[in-house]
C-alpha cells in the first residue's frame, strides 16, 4: 500500500504535532513544511528531515504531495485552504474551519470545486463533554471556546 503524503502549511505548536504524527504513523510520509516564521520552520524541517518554505504556495506546487494540514492561525485558514484546493491537494484544516461564515462558505465551496477532500481537525468526540442522544446520536452537553489574538 503507498503512502500518503503530506504537506504541512503553518508549523506552531498545533502543526508541528500534525508534522509528529504524520513521521510516526507507517501509512503516511511528511514531505514538506511551511512557515512564515523562517528560523522555526527550518528547526523544524531539520528535527524531521523535510523540506521547508518560507511560502506556502510553493509546497503546493510539489507534484508529490497528496494532502495539507493547515494549521496556521484560525483568522489565516482561508487563503490556504482555497490555493490548496485549487492546487488539487486534499485538506486536514485546524479547528475552527474559518473565523466567518463566509471564509468558510468560500473554503467549502473551493473544495467542493476541486474535487478535493476537506476536513476540520475537531478531535474531541468523545469525553465527559460528549454524551449519546437518542439512536446512539451524539450530543453535546456543552461547548467553550477561548480565542487568543
Amino acid at each position: 500500500m503507498r503512502k500518503s503524503r503530506f504537506g504541512v502549511i503553518g508549523v506552531g505548536t498545533w502543526g508541528e504535532n500534525h508534522v509528529r504524527t504524520y513521521s510516526q504513523n507507517p501509512r503516511s510520509e511528511i514531505v514538506a513544511i511551511s512557515d512564515i516564521n523562517e528560523e522555526r520552520g527550518k528547526a523544524i524541517g531539520e528535527r524531521y528531515g523535510v523540506r521547508y518554505y518560507k511560502d506556502y504556495r510553493e509546497l503546493l506546487k510539489d507534484k508529490t504531495i497528496d494532502a495539507v494540514s493547515v494549521a496556521t492561525p484560525d483568522f489565516l485558514h482561508k487563503e490556504p485552504c482555497i490555493d490548496a484546493a485549487e492546487a488539487g491537494k486534499h485538506i486536514l484544516v485546524e479547528k475552527p474551519l474559518a473565523t466567518t461564515v463566509e471564509d468558510a462558505e468560500a473554503i467549502v465551496k473551493a473544495a467542493r470545486k476541486a474535487g478535493i477532500k476537506l476536513m476540520v481537525d475537531f478531535h474531541n468526540r468523545s469525553g465527559e463533554g460528549i454524551a449519546f442522544g437518542e439512536g446512539d446520536r451524539r450530543a453535546c452537553l456543552y461547548i467553550r471556546q477561548d480565542q487568543q489574538h
